[in-house]
């Protein structure tokens, strides 16, 4: 989801690509990480946000 620079779990979009699949965007973030988002059909510009973050609810912590 789009975010600001100050939000909790954002991570700017500095050099991200981004590709479009049918129904959705794919964006690449430079540190690998990358994020998909619902297209509206015959939506074919897409302006990367500044900044996108994960909402905490939605983080699993994973523990050896």
């Amino acid at each position: 989801m789009p975010a600001e620079k100050d939000d909790i779990n954002s991570f700017d979009t500095i050099n991200a690509t981004k590709l479009e699949i049918p129904f959705e965007w794919q964006i690449t973030l430079a540190n690998g990480l990358w994020w998909k988002l619902d297209k509206k059909i015959h939506d074919h510009e897409f302006v990367i946000p500044d900044y996108l973050k994960v909402d905490p609810k939605n983080i699993i912590l994973l523990e050896e």
